[in-house]
């Protein structure tokens, strides 16, 4: 069975006043932004909240047991120490807000992606941007970064940039489906599937107008496109996949309104959140 918790839950209380927006999670923390321009640490065993910081509005939370770095629709990212108490640098450089933000394991470097249309890879000891990718031509919804590369989404595409060479290494498109031409839609995670040997394969996984796309991490070919499931003739809900074997372990159902508008990793499974579209 599935238990689902909202911040709320867990805190027994509104976490913010109005939405939250952003939301991360450490082995010890969970992060989260809202509406009320609020910034929040809370203990993940306890829901206790351990500190908060009032700034902008948040767009976007990424963590490590380091830092906590925290994108903000005015086009800035601001990095902290783990429990909040401290602010390490401020990020300026984007034109338009920050939609995602991604931190290295090591917490040394930060890659942002904007509706600049731009990625940026920040040093987060001093702020300062090492590197501008651009040839994007619509806003970048994600970004995540996979051993020495970065993979950045638009509407349009998937790019994946070196981070060694500071180059474009591929540019993957959504296939037409049902006579139309698809198009991505926000949701990009790295996963691992099986080969026919029993061996493990890392994929990306990234949403779309019409299903949810598997790529080979090395290779970039396409593995799979795994597609809603009507269900009492509706396809959209809440889908549990195991990104092993693409077999569907369950569906929530809900209202929504747009396809694979997210999708999150959850171990050796995916989620992703399904909306009414053309079979």
């Amino acid at each position: 069975g599935c238990k689902i918790e909202s911040v709320s839950d867990v805190t027994k209380g509104p976490a913010h006043v109005g939405r939250a927006l952003a939301l991360s999670v450490s082995a010890e923390r969970i992060y989260s932004g809202g509406e009320d321009r609020f910034i929040r640490c809370w203990e993940r065993g306890s829901g206790a909240l351990v500190r908060e910081r009032e700034g902008n509005v948040t767009s976007c939370i990424d963590c490590t047991e380091q830092i906590v770095a925290v994108g903000y629709m005015g086009g800035c990212l601001q990095v902290y120490t783990a429990s909040l108490f401290q602010l390490l640098c401020t990020c300026s450089r984007h034109m338009g807000p920050v939609y995602d933000v991604k931190c290295t394991r090591d917490s040394n470097f930060l890659v942002s992606g904007s509706s600049d249309c731009t990625v940026r890879v920040w040093e987060t000891g001093r702020g300062v941007c090492q590197h501008v990718f651009r040839g994007h031509e619509t806003m970048i919804s994600k970004v995540l970064i996979l051993d020495e590369r970065v993979f950045s989404l638009d509407i349009a595409c998937l790019k994946v940039w070196s981070l060694t060479d500071k180059t474009l290494l591929r540019d993957l498109k959504p296939i037409s489906h049902g006579g139309k031409d698809g198009y991505f839609l926000p949701g990009l995670v790295s996963a691992n599937t099986l080969t026919r040997t029993g061996q493990r394969r890392a994929v990306v996984v990234n949403g779309s107008s019409h299903g949810v796309y598997f790529w080979d991490s090395m290779s970039y070919d396409l593995l799979r496109i795994v597609r809603a499931v009507v269900v009492n003739g509706s396809n959209h809900g809440v889908y549990f996949w195991n990104s092993m074997s693409y077999e569907l372990l369950r569906i929530v159902q809900s209202p929504g309104y747009g396809c694979t508008e997210h999708i999150v990793g959850a171990g050796s499974a995916f989620i992703a959140t399904w909306a009414p579209c053309t079979m």
